[in-house]
């Protein structure tokens, strides 16, 4: 079982409903339809929503992951900065 998978089991995780296209304002200004419908009926990831103790609150955070255990290690990516290169 990968690190990823034994933290989900742990934390309060549920996958994400993703909106309908047209009902996200300005979407149109980072997608097509096309684009999100394709990014959407990608089974190659999944989006999930965990939860997580933080002193004494829940916080959470979305991950958007590979749905299949990678068979090598990936980088870690912070706010789009490689907080861990693992990869060499």
């Amino acid at each position: 079982m990968s690190w990823f998978v034994a933290a989900l089991l742990f934390l309060n995780a549920e996958t994400v409903k993703i909106p309908d296209y047209k009902s996200v304002p300005h979407i149109g200004s980072y997608a097509t339809q096309a684009e999100f419908d394709a990014a959407l009926n990608d089974t190659r990831f999944r989006l999930t929503r965990v939860g997580y103790p933080s002193d004494g609150l829940t916080v959470f955070a979305y991950v958007y992951a590979p749905a299949e255990t990678p068979k090598s290690k990936l980088p870690m990516i912070r706010d789009g900065v490689v907080m861990r290169d693992h990869t060499n």
